[in-house]
C-alpha cells in the first residue's frame, strides 16, 4: 500500500535547522564579543606601551640635557617662583636655565643674555612627580633631580618607578680661568 505521507525523518529537518542557525549564531555572537574584548585590550596595551617609550625617550633627552646645563653652569639661583619643584642654573654672560614641573611635563627655558628664550618640553608619565636636591658645598656641589612616576597598571610588581639623574656643578668650566 502507498501513502502519500513523508517519511518522520523529513518532518522533523526543518526543526533541526533551525536549531543548527540558532547555535551558530549564539557561537558566532560569543566570538564577536570575545574579538572586540581582545581588540580594546590590544589598543589599551598599544597606548600605554606607547606612552611608556615617549616617557623613556623624554627622561633620555632630559638626564644628557639636565648634565650638561649643570656642568656648564657656575651657580644656582632661585627659580622665579620658587616653588620646590624647580632649579635655576645661572652661566656665564647672564645665561640662565631654568626647570620646573608643568602638569606631567617638565619645562626647560634657556635665557640669554639678549633676552631671547627657548623653552623645551620633556613629556613624562602621568602622576610623575619630580624633586631637586642640591647636594654639598663649595665646589663639589651636586644637583640631583629624582623623578618618581607610576608604573603601568596591572604590571608584574607595579608600584613606583623612582629615576635619579645627577650631576656635578661647574664641572665643565674647571679650566675656564686658567691662563696657561
Amino acid at each position: 500500500m502507498i501513502t502519500g505521507r513523508c517519511p518522520p525523518s523529513r518532518r522533523r529537518r526543518g526543526m533541526t535547522t533551525l536549531i543548527e542557525v540558532l547555535a551558530a549564531m549564539t557561537v558566532s555572537s560569543v566570538l564577536l564579543a570575545t574579538t572586540a574584548t581582545v581588540i580594546t585590550l590590544v589598543f589599551r596595551l598599544d597606548r600605554l606601551g606607547r606612552d611608556e617609550l615617549t616617557a623613556s625617550i623624554a627622561e633620555g633627552r632630559l638626564a644628557a640635557d639636565l648634565r650638561a646645563d649643570v656642568r656648564s653652569s657656575g651657580d644656582l639661583g632661585l627659580a622665579p617662583e620658587g616653588p620646590s619643584d624647580a632649579l635655576q642654573l645661572l652661566g656665564p654672560g647672564g645665561r640662565s636655565i631654568s626647570y620646573r614641573s608643568e602638569g606631567d611635563d617638565l619645562i626647560r627655558v634657556r635665557r640669554d643674555g639678549e633676552g631671547a628664550d627657548r623653552l623645551e618640553r620633556y613629556r613624562l608619565l602621568p602622576g610623575t612627580t619630580a624633586r631637586w636636591e642640591v647636594l654639598g658645598d663649595g665646589p663639589s656641589r651636586r644637583v640631583a633631580l629624582e623623578l618618581d612616576s607610576p608604573k603601568a597598571p596591572k604590571t608584574e610588581g607595579a608600584g613606583r618607578r623612582l629615576l635619579r639623574i645627577e650631576a656635578t656643578l661647574g664641572r665643565d668650566r674647571r679650566f675656564e680661568g686658567d691662563d696657561s
